[in-house]
């Protein structure tokens, strides 16, 4: 028994330590992350014994990596696109390791959590200036992402509440959580605990409103001083002192939760917050709900053009062709209308079904509102993005559903082939590993202002001639070293030019006096993305440099091209503001 509960805590240590390294490594968000973890969980597969999901469920997860796969050859197998494949190829093995694992969710969720809000409130105060932590006020974490640390925050902090010997330590995580500003993030974690106290018949959430209005108080608190006086130590202090004296805190608030003027000060001290989270970000965080519509709406349009999907990444160099509205996004802010971009409508249909499936197999309970807040919340946001909140995700559903509910075990004679197909999985991973660190020194070096050594590197590269990351990468680099003769080799280089490639293509003709060619470039960007505003800005700059003759040509086709946008925008295009 000793033995067992040995082995127990050293499989908890070797997954709960990895867990949290990835995640302040950006919520694991570079392709490159993703490589290294295709790697891990292909060799842990090979020499651990494992179950493969039902006969359900692996026709599902087999059509996800299909439709990746052709909608990349559609493309061109681009690098990207074989990136995508990698990433679903992950989930997959992330899913067939969980089957025959139980992990301790609460465990990891609680470690993780503590981590990310510490290091947040350390950085908004000062005390580990840490770059991208903090943006205007906002907290935006380790993801470098408000919202999508805001997420994380709320379903650790929701796991952390209901557990038995770490519920007071939840505080930590909602101050970070209220301190991200994040509209969505709240209200999930809002949504989260309602729909738990309904599934439980238990009404009673006097003692966690509790607790969350401490967190509100002592967030307040630790904005005020970070922003007005000169004493950011509080921001660390005032936690502090809250775990020092947890218990006699706990116990006050257990008395005050049961008193009945308790909920009409909730009630007035949320409208207060509320006021004052609104007076320091406007109206932004509602009007952000409308222009987040329009962004879907307009993913959904490209993927009606493209029904198979424009293999993984691709799509994000094609979305301004799409756009109904002036915005400056290339991403869905869907994570459904993400994945049918990248694989189709097979991969969307698959991933509705596991969904589907899953709903319909668990046993309802915490586990399973934690699920929920995760996949609720990417109807409106970029989070599958993050390999920790898949991670994250993929725990909670598997902690929801009953002991070798979806499992089907595997003949000892299919173990080795299988076993040589996850050794070219792990090969394939590696591969790719070589053009991310490629792409990422070449960023590295443009950094330092050597521009024209990364375009270099990135014209060398291995595996980067198919890249349109790359090649958007070498276009920037090239124009910005100066260097006319590597830029033109740039372009020679794409195939079908986006409208930011165009535009850097109009600038090269202007550096070389050719303004008429400048003129008609810029136009063409115009023509492809008439809703960007550079296009248009563009050709303000382009027009006085032309004939006396032929500015009023292009200035009259410019106009014509604005007004019929304006024509023919989205309903709700007035209420998005432009530039943020």
């Amino acid at each position: 028994m000793k033995n067992k509960t040995n082995q127990n805590t050293k499989t908890h240590f070797f997954i709960t330590v990895p867990f949290i390294i990835l995640t302040l490594w950006q919520g694991g968000f570079t392709g490159l992350i993703w490589c290294l973890a295709g790697v891990c969980f292909s060799v842990f597969l090979i020499l651990r014994p494992f179950v493969f999901p039902s006969k359900t469920v692996m026709p599902a997860l087999a059509g996800l990596i299909v439709a990746y796969i052709v909608s990349t050859l559609l493309a061109g197998s681009h690098t990207e696109g074989w990136m995508g494949v990698i990433k679903i190829t992950v989930v997959v093995l992330l899913i067939i390791i969980l089957q025959s694992r139980t992990p301790n969710t609460d465990e990891i969720a609680f470690f993780a959590g503590i981590t990310v809000a510490m290091a947040g409130l350390l950085s908004y105060s000062g005390l580990l200036p840490l770059p991208g932590m903090t943006v205007g006020g906002r907290l935006y974490g380790v993801f470098q992402y408000a919202n999508v640390t805001a997420l994380f925050l709320a379903v650790c902090a929701f796991l952390t509440r209901l557990s038995e010997k770490r519920a007071s330590m939840a505080v930590i995580m909602e101050t970070a959580l209220i301190l991200t500003q994040s509209l969505g993030g709240l209200a999930v974690y809002a949504a989260g605990w309602i729909i738990y106290r309904i599934v439980r018949k238990d009404f009673k959430l006097s003692l966690h409103l509790g607790g969350f209005m401490l967190s509100a108080i002592m967030a307040a608190g630790i904005l005020g001083v970070v922003l007005y006086t000169l004493v950011p130590y509080f921001a660390v202090i005032i936690p502090i002192a809250y775990i020092t004296a947890q218990k006699p805190i706990q116990k006050t608030i257990e008395n005050i939760s049961r008193k009945k003027w308790f909920a009409v000060s909730f009630i007035i001290i949320a409208g207060l917050a509320a006021a004052g989270f609104f007076a320091l970000r406007g109206t932004r965080p509602l009007l952000t709900f409308l222009e987040r519509a329009v962004h879907i709406t307009d993913s959904f349009r490209v993927m009606l053009a493209y029904p198979l999907g424009l293999g993984s990444g691709n799509w994000s160099f094609h979305m301004r062709e799409y756009q109904s509205a002036w915005y400056d996004a290339t991403l869905p802010h869907c994570g459904y209308i993400q994945i049918g971009l990248s694989g189709g409508f097979l991969a969307l249909g698959c991933v509705i079904f596991l969904i589907g499936f899953w709903l319909k197999k668990q046993k309802t309970g915490k586990y399973t509102v934690a699920a929920l807040m995760i996949l609720v919340h990417a109807l409106q946001d970029i989070s599958f993005l993050f390999l920790t909140v898949i991670l994250l995700l993929a725990m909670c559903m598997r902690s929801a559903l009953p002991e070798g509910a979806l499992s089907t075990a595997v003949s000892h004679k299919r173990r080795k082939p299988i076993a040589i197909l996850f050794a070219a999985v792990a090969i394939a991973c590696l591969t790719l590993c070589v053009p991310e660190l490629q792409k990422n020194h070449a960023g590295w070096i443009a950094r330092g202002g050597r521009y024209e050594e990364a375009a270099a590197e990135l014209e060398n590269g291995v595996l980067l001639s198919n890249d349109t990351q790359a090649l958007i990468m070498r276009i920037t680099y090239a124009a910005q070293s100066g260097k006319l003769a590597e830029l033109d080799k740039a372009f020679q280089s794409m195939k079908n030019p986006n409208s930011e490639a165009l535009h850097w293509q109009a600038l090269y003709y202007i550096e070389r006096g050719e303004y008429t060619a400048a003129a008609e470039t810029a136009l063409l960007c115009a023509e492809k993305s008439p809703y960007w505003e550079e296009g248009y800005e563009l050709l303000d700059e382009i027009i006085p440099r032309l004939a006396a003759e032929d500015r009023e040509e292009y200035r009259r086709q410019k106009e014509m091209l604005r007004e019929t946008a304006r024509q023919n925008a989205h309903p709700f295009a007035k209420f998005i503001i432009r530039g943020e």
